[in-house]
């Protein structure tokens, strides 16, 4: 078997695998109470999960070693969208595929958004940074539940956890799985792609999802990437580099 290495992130390490059954991906899992916290659910417990949405064609056939081993199936025949043909090509695919993970019932065990931004204050709450906004916990748990919080989100929706081919749509990268509400998973991929608001309106009329229910969610996005910098900043032992801040300064009034 031989190994080449791909990514090696703060909170896993990404391999390509070559065999005699041809290529596969790798990735090992790094633990620490960071990476517990954004992904609060171990590969073992969240092995169903993953098999029906395997199932349901959502995303690529996994196969759970141990609690930080995971391999992935080789993706053929799909490519990353971009922002040239993502609007023009693809985002019907992609909305077709969204309303199905939306439907799904059977995925068990999945922590709300609430409950994900509220582990993350707690066990950052004593960071310089965090200390300085003063965020209630309460007032975001009021903003977050400002629409029904009932729907099973990806969580990280960005191009590079989305491959499409001539008529279908797949997701990879599950460990943010959340429940929250339509508008979250498209407030994350419009914030996480720069989109701008016109192509704002266009998701949401593709989505059949209402333009300020995503706007409503775009602070929140800008707020879990803060906590997920915190995060990184905390494992690296480097000083925060958190280019947005600004824009969370302006959601403070709401949350503190």
């Amino acid at each position: 078997m031989l190994l080449e290495q791909l990514k090696n992130n703060s909170f896993s390490k990404l391999y390509r695998i070559h065999d005699k059954k041809g290529p596969k991906f790798l990735k090992i899992y790094k633990k620490n109470k960071y990476f517990d916290l954004n992904c609060p659910l171990s590969l073992t417990t969240h092995k169903n999960n993953l098999n029906t949405l395997f199932k349901n064609k959502l995303t690529v056939g996994h196969q759970i070693i141990s609690n930080q081993i995971l391999i992935l199936d080789t993706i053929k025949d799909h490519k990353h969208p971009n922002i040239n043909n993502f609007f023009s090509i693809n985002l019907k695919k992609f909305s077709i595929s969204l309303k199905k993970l939306q439907k799904l019932k059977e995925l068990k065990g999945i922590i709300s958004l609430n409950d994900k931004i509220s582990l993350s204050l707690k066990i950052l709450s004593n960071e310089y940074a965090l200390k300085q906004l003063k965020i209630n916990s309460q007032k975001v748990k009021n903003y977050i539940g400002a629409y029904e919080q009932n729907t099973i989100c990806h969580g990280d929706l960005h191009f590079n956890n989305i491959f499409t081919n001539k008529t279908n749509c797949i997701f990879i990268d599950w460990d943010y799985c959340t429940i929250s509400t339509a508008g979250f998973d498209l407030a994350m991929l419009s914030y996480l792609e720069n989109f701008n608001k016109k192509q704002l309106e266009i998701l949401a009329t593709s989505n059949n999802i209402k333009f300020k229910e995503i706007e409503h969610y775009l602070p929140i996005c800008v707020l879990l990437d803060f906590l997920y910098q915190l995060q990184i900043s905390k494992i690296s032992r480097k000083p925060l580099n958190f280019k947005p801040y600004d824009k969370l300064k302006s959601f403070l009034p709401y949350i503190t």
